[in-house]
Parts: structure tokens; sequence; C-alpha cells
């Protein structure tokens, strides 16, 4: 038995040595650094055919966009080496130039290396695309989809980050926005300075040459422009007010407003000839075109006003037209009153006649008889004018003159009875005055006498 054992372990032992001599060295079994044959090598047999099709559509697309010739090799481990050792000994193998990039994965080793020329960056920060894209596509065990990764990583500048430029563009950005804003800020500043400096120009008294010297001369011009303009619309409006006043009233009535129309119009013409001077290739002084500027206001602010006393003028015509039978009623009411006052008047009179001379009277002996003429006068218009407002409208012209002269001679009637009534007392202050009068006009008289005798008043002026 113990001879029997003993032959075993010796067999044990020849196998042993035999086994070591035989079989070579862990790392005869790994993949040393190989010249490649193919943009995509599989030697770990990770890659399905969809797969392998889809890395070398990324490999593809990447020459195609920048020319730049990605490698890729999966093998099972980098012979002992490091990644980047292991990589840098293929690129030498391969010759690859400026435009090559490697991607070699060891995948039992769990280890890559993705190294690029610094002439194949073209703005991509290589370090970003391995940590964001790279790296968590291998972790996940995705081999085809950390190529692709790294194929489109390299493809799109932007794609892993650029260091070199994303500082510079980010300042250039924020530098242009902060001219944007500042440029934006002076102009919406210049533009409320012009907007408040229109908006006083707006208060001066625009026909008031004195007034706009204060004006600054762009809101001068502004307000030239905005003048012009008013005086445009209003005369387009008063045109048609004005036919319609002829048609109503009559040319003799409206002459005003007519006027005061072709003003506008003339006003106009020379408003824009202004502006042609203005915006002509000469240029004017900034006095010279402060002139024109102030003329060109004065002139459509006049005009405007004209137009506009004579839009009420014509209001009121039209107000007077629709209220006159109530107008007539009264003006027969007043006349019905003042012929009552004749009769007294003349007794008043009689009785003047018996307490003061025929002098004294003189200014208010015919008031009665010429009061009645202007009663009878008032009467005539009156049923005039009735008989007009019976008329249908447009036909009714002379209606605004028959009440106006009604008015008139009512009124002249009512002031001459009124100096009959007050002629009493009126010549009674003056005879009580005149004792004070003669007095006063003696010491004058008296202090003349005084002068000469003093030789005070030259003899040139007696």
């Amino acid at each position: 038995m113990r001879t029997h054992c003993r032959a075993v372990r010796l067999l044990a032992l020849l196998l042993a040595v035999t086994a070591g001599l035989l079989l070579p060295p862990a790392s005869a079994w790994a993949d040393p650094p190989q010249r490649l044959a193919d943009y995509v090598t599989d030697d770990a047999g990770v890659l399905t055919p969809d797969q392998l099709s889809r890395v070398e559509g990324a490999v593809e697309g990447l020459y195609t966009q920048r020319r730049v010739r990605l490698w890729v090799i999966y093998v099972d481990s980098f012979s002992g080496q490091t990644a980047e050792a292991w990589a840098r000994n293929t690129m030498r193998a391969n010759d690859f130039g400026d435009q090559d990039a490697l991607l070699a994965v060891a995948t039992g080793d769990r280890a890559y290396a993705l190294l690029v020329a610094n002439a194949s960056l073209g703005g991509v920060d290589v370090d970003t695309l391995r940590r964001n894209d790279v790296e968590p596509a291998l972790r996940r065990g995705d081999w085809a989809g950390a190529a692709v990764a790294a194929a489109e990583g390299l493809e799109q500048p932007t794609g892993g980050g650029s260091s070199g430029w994303a500082l510079p563009l980010v300042l250039l950005g924020v530098i242009a926005l902060a001219l944007i804003g500042l440029l934006l800020w002076r102009r919406q500043q210049r533009r409320r300075r012009r907007e408040a400096e229109f908006a006083a120009a707006q208060r001066v008294d625009a026909s008031d040459p004195a007034a706009l010297a204060a004006v600054p001369l762009d809101a001068l011009d502004e307000l030239s422009r905005a003048k012009v303009v008013e005086v445009d619309n209003a005369v387009r409006t008063s045109e048609n007010e004005l036919a319609l006043a002829i048609e109503e009233f009559g040319e003799h009535d409206t002459a005003p407003f007519t006027a005061a129309v072709n003003g506008a119009k003339t006003t106009l013409t020379q408003a824009f000839n202004v502006r042609q001077i203005l915006d002509d290739a000469v240029p004017e002084t900034p006095q010279q075109r402060r002139d024109l500027l102030t003329r060109v206001v004065v002139a459509a602010a006049r005009a405007d006003d004209e137009l506009d006393a004579q839009r009420d003028a014509f209001a009121a015509l039209r107000d007077l037209v629709i209220t006159a039978p109530t107008k007539l009623d009264a003006l027969t009411q007043q006349l019905v009153d003042l012929t009552a006052r004749t009769e007294p008047a003349e007794r008043t009179l009689a009785e003047l006649r018996t307490r003061f001379a025929e002098s004294a009277l003189a200014s208010v002996l015919g008031n009665v008889d010429t009061a009645r003429q202007r009663l009878s006068f008032a009467d005539t218009t009156i049923d005039t004018a009735r008989s007009l407002v019976a008329r249908p409208a447009g036909s009714q012209s002379g209606l605004v003159d028959a009440v106006r002269a009604a008015e008139a001679a009512l009124g002249q009637a009512r002031t001459l009875l009124d100096a009959v009534d007050s002629a009493a007392t009126d010549i009674t202050r003056a005879v009580n005055g005149l004792p004070a009068a003669i007095a006063d006009l003696r010491r004058g008289i008296e202090h003349a006498g005084e002068l000469l005798g003093q030789g005070a008043v030259p003899r040139g002026a007696e």
C-alpha cells in the first residue's frame, strides 16, 4: 500500500511539470496591438450583425461630415497593458495620422481608450465626450452604443462640449446682449424725452411765436407736422359743413365761414411748401429751420382757431334755426310789452315839457316816434321770420337775418323808451351837478390866471 501511494504522488508531480512546460503564460492568450484591416474590428465577438452595421454607419457618417476616420476595435484584453498604452501602440502600428481616431474596448478587462488627434478635434471636448457619452454606454454593456456615441460626438462640434470655445462664446453673447440692452435703453430714454418735450410743446400757445421760441427744435418739428395734420383734417370736415351751411343759410350768411376755409387751404399749401424746403437736399441752419417751422405752426394754429370759431358760429346758426319758433314767440312777447310802453312814454314827455326847457329835452323828444318805427319794423320782420319757419329745411334762407333784425329793432326801441323814462332823473342830476361843475371851472380859470401872473407859463403857450 505504501508503495502504491508513493507512485501516485510521483505521477502527479510529473504531470504538473509537463503542463508548466507545455502551457504558455497567461499573457499569451491576450490580444496584442495589431494592424486593422477594417474600420470596425470585433475580435471579441460582442456585436450582432445589426449592431455591426449600425456602428459602421456611424463611422461612415463621421467621415462624410468631417473627414475624420474613426477606427473601432473590440478585444477581450489589453495584454496586461493600460488601455491608453495599448491604444497608442495600435495607432503607431497602423501609422494613424492627424485625421484618425481610435476607440479600443477590452470587453473582458472592462477597459477602453478613445484617442483623437488634436488636428481632428474641431472644437470637441474629448474628455466630456468620454465621460458623458462613451462610458455610460460601456457601463451598460452597450458596446455598439459606445462606438456610435463616439462617432456622433466627434461629428458634432457641440456634441461633447467645447471648453475652448464655450466661454468666449458665452462672453460674446453676454456682451452682445448688454450692448443691445444699452441701445434699447438709450432709445427708450430718447423716445421718452421726445414724448415729454412734444407734450410740453402741445401745451404752448401755438399761435404765439414768442412762446414757441422756447420749444426744442425736434419737438417744434413734430408739432408742425401735427398741426398741419390737424388743419388738413379740419379743412376736410369744414368743407362738408360749409356746403351744408351755404345750402341752408345762403352765401351771404356763410361768407365768414367760406373765408376761413379758403384761408386754411392757403395755409396748408404754404406749409407743404415749407416742408419741401426742409426735406430737400439743401440743409438749413438751426435758426433757419426754427424760423420756418415757427411760421408753419403759427399759421396752422391760427387757421385752425378761425375754423373752430366759424364752426361754432355755424352751430349757433343751426341752433337759431332749430329754436326759431320759440325765439319768435319770445320776440313777439317783447314786441307787445314795448308797444304797451309807448303811450306812457308820450305822457312822460308831455310832463317833462312842463318842467324843463325844450333844449334840455332835445335828446329824447323824438324817442317815442322812433321807437314806434322800430317796433313796426320788428313786427314786420317777425312775420317774415314766421313765414320762413313754415318752409321746408333748405329753403329757409333769410330766416336768421329776419330773427336778428327783429332782435336788433326791439333792442333799439327798448333803449329809446328807457331814455324817456330816465330823462327826468338824468336832467335833475345834471342840473344839481351844474353849480359844482361851474365852481370847478372857475377854480381852473383862476389857477391858470395865477400861473400867468407869476410868469410860470411861457408867452408862447398863451
